[in-house]
């Protein structure tokens, strides 16, 4: 099934099976068990709209406490931006946060965590970035594509792709990518960020290498006439984080099992909305490139300051 109805299917299966947007009943309120609350950012959604992506998130939740036993009254909500997930963490109202790595590097100062995760995708834990021409467009190097046209994907996993292009160009002497380029546009689906340049009506495309690859395995005729020029080194773009602070017999069940959850239905269809195929704790020092590459690219934000 294409992924646009793959999406559509497993959102109205979500709604049919919740109704809507969950809300906490007057009987979830007074449920005995210790509450397990889950913050998600709205950046680990594509193309599902923010009451979908809540009513899903509600479903991994009870995947959780009832199909893998774990003795808590689940909620959860969906949160756009980081100043939302800021106030959250103020008010230490979650015990699962998910955020993308620049949100997480904004606000990891604000919540102590016990246990790092991410999400698995086409059996990785990184992701790692590419910048696609056409082999006949004569644009071979970083400095052939100044005043070119880029289109950008903007997937979950593409939250590193702009800061690693932009210290990419510096490091070639040129000038940051929305000052190199002519114009720059970001695409939710990756056909519409990679095509263009294969039919020329665009000079270069920055995608992520897994889906620019899947895109080649199902048409050999792009890998024949698109070229990479550039690709980043293996970053994590997205975390998902237990705060410090929750029922110590919760956490320890939800770590226990939180990894696990793919085994279950309700969990595999919640992780093909994000993108994934199950969930892998890591150390924090794991994140540490990822983290190094924001610090960058911060730094270089500020020179460029006037």
């Amino acid at each position: 099934m294409h992924r646009d109805g793959l999406v559509q299917s497993a959102c109205a299966a979500l709604a049919l099976l919740l109704g809507g947007v969950p809300a906490l009943t007057a009987s979830e309120k007074e449920d005995p068990r210790p509450p397990f609350r889950a913050v998600l950012s709205m950046r680990f959604f594509q193309e599902v709209n923010q009451n979908d992506a809540q009513a899903a998130l509600k479903v991994w939740l009870q995947n959780i406490a009832s199909e893998r036993g774990v003795a808590m009254n689940p909620f959860g909500k969906i949160v756009d931006g980081a100043p939302a997930m800021r106030e959250v963490l103020r008010d230490r109202e979650a015990d699962l946060v998910g955020l993308a790595i620049d949100e997480f590097d904004a606000l990891h100062s604000a919540f102590r965590y016990t246990h790092l995760y991410v999400i698995v995708a086409g059996g990785r834990v990184e992701e790692d970035y590419v910048l696609v021409t056409h082999r006949e467009g004569g644009r071979a190097r970083l400095a052939d594509l100044e005043g070119a046209s880029l289109l950008v994907y903007s997937g979950p996993q593409m939250a590193l792709a702009e800061p690693w292009l932009d210290l990419e160009l510096v490091r070639n002497h040129l000038l940051p990518g929305r000052q190199h380029f002519r114009s720059q546009q970001m695409h939710s689906k990756l056909t519409k960020a990679v095509l263009p340049v294969f039919f020329r009506q665009a000079e270069a495309a920055l995608v992520s290498r897994r889906g620019f690859e899947t895109m080649i395995e199902l048409n050999p005729q792009l890998g024949r006439q698109l070229r990479v020029i550039a690709q980043s080194p293996p970053v994590i773009p997205m975390v998902v984080a237990l705060a410090a602070g929750m029922d110590p017999i919760v956490r320890a069940q939800v770590a226990a099992n939180v990894t696990e959850i793919h085994k279950a239905p309700g969990g595999r269809q919640v992780l093909n909305l994000l993108q994934g195929e199950r969930l892998e704790e890591i150390t924090a020092a794991r994140l540490a490139p990822s983290l190094a590459l924001l610090a960058e690219h911060r730094r270089l934000r500020a020179t460029l300051s006037p």
